[in-house]
């Protein structure tokens, strides 16, 4: 699994770097291999890990270029996702190659004797994974975009131990530089930088972090790297720390969860977004909770289903009305004693985000109870990290 997300393949900053024309007379044959007459790959920049794209015909499509032949004009291609494409002969096939390169790619000489969990933690923290030691074993997760695995609230969260965490502005980096080795200019060691753009406007001091990007050698994995962490830095701030029991047990390292605490509720005005347990399932489309609430009409539902999954659902519930019974469409799926919360919509404020967060550490504290640190989710600046910036670069050879 991380292999593949490291093989996805992402823009390299550049778009198109050939474009056939309509109907050119471009021919392929054979299996896996794509010909273009006049040696075309001679210009424009074509890199192994673009990516072929066949606007018309048959095989119409997106494959990997995996190997570049100039002298012949012939390209080894393989499909996206590593299988095999055999190529009927045909002409007057529409085609251009969009500059890609696979996600993450390490290439290192190790030229010293280092610690192998050191080494393999480089190598894996420089691709947005971690190593995680679980039950014996040591795990490789890639830091993505997730769905919302588990609920927790006051029904499942141990009083007395919710803590919520914000850093000072001192203690984040507005400025991300990263190091690495550039195979195109002579193995040169080079940096590329990225800020925040408000900094200096903002009269904010600059507080830099510099990243040492371990096994990378080109400018735009570079800038890729320099971007996950800036973003991170800016959007994936708040932590928050508690106890739980048996709900934590399924947890690890970059599960995303959804936290509505009672100590969340911020400033007046702001409505309480209720949490606990289901305590019976009454008929078809009832849910009895573990407490009354007052629902106005616009709230959702969001409980754990038989298929170990979030279910979402609107309330059909009379406004106005103290209840510990909410009606639904439908009770598909629930279950007595599983954790749920209620959403109520704040103008100019998305609360179903805002509760979002990312499991970056669990412990046990005795048998049945795990303490879950966790930092706010933006489940956005993934995709963002992908597309390489142009930003400036200081060769300090």
């Amino acid at each position: 699994d991380f292999a593949a997300f490291n093989d996805v393949l992402v823009g390299r900053g550049t778009t198109d770097p050939i474009r056939s024309g309509t109907g050119n007379g471009s021919t392929n044959v054979g299996t896996n291999q794509f010909d273009a007459p006049g040696g075309t790959w001679a210009s424009g920049g074509v890199q192994v890990d673009d990516t072929l794209v066949i606007d018309t015909g048959a095989t119409a499509g997106s494959y990997r270029i995996d190997t570049i032949n100039v002298s012949t004009g012939r390209l080894t291609v393989s499909t996206v996702t590593g299988g095999t494409v055999s190529f009927a002969a045909s002409s007057g096939v529409d085609w251009h190659v969009n500059g890609t390169e696979r996600r993450n790619q390490c290439d290192h000489y190790f030229d010293a004797v280092t610690n192998v969990w050191m080494a393999a933690g480089a190598i894996v923290t420089n691709a947005r994974g971690a190593l995680v030691r679980s039950a014996g074993l040591i795990k490789v997760i890639a830091d993505t975009t997730g769905s919302v695995v588990q609920l927790f609230g006051a029904g499942n969260i141990r009083a007395g131990s919710y803590r919520r965490i914000y850093p000072g502005r001192r203690d984040l980096a507005n400025r991300v530089e990263v190091q690495y080795i550039d195979a195109a200019y002579g193995w040169t060691q080079r940096v590329v930088s990225m800020e925040n753009p408000s900094a200096l406007t903002n009269a904010d001091a600059l507080q830099p972090t510099i990243v040492e990007s371990f096994g990378v050698t080109s400018a735009t994995k570079a800038q890729r790297i320099a971007k996950y962490n800036y973003l991170g830095n800016r959007d994936e701030v708040v932590e928050i720390e508690f106890e739980t029991s048996v709900e934590g047990m399924g947890l690890e390292w970059g599960d995303v969860i959804q936290v509505r605490h009672p100590n969340e509720l911020g400033t007046a005005g702001q409505y309480y977004h209720a949490s606990g347990r289901v305590r019976e399932i009454v008929s078809g489309t009832v849910l009895r909770l573990d407490q009354h609430v007052v629902l106005d009409g616009t709230e959702t539902i969001g409980y754990r289903d038989t298929a170990d999954a979030i279910t979402n659902r609107s309330l059909d519930t009379t406004a106005g009305i103290l209840t510990d019974r909410v009606t639904v469409g439908s009770t598909a799926g629930a279950v007595a004693g599983q954790p749920y919360v209620i959403y109520r919509a704040i103008a100019g404020d998305d609360v179903t985000e805002e509760g979002e967060f990312k499991v970056l550490g669990i412990t046990r504290s005795n048998d049945d109870q795990r303490k879950i640190r966790a930092r706010a989710y933006a489940g956005d600046l993934y995709a963002a990290s992908d597309n390489p910036e142009s930003t400036p670069l200081l060769d300090i050879a």
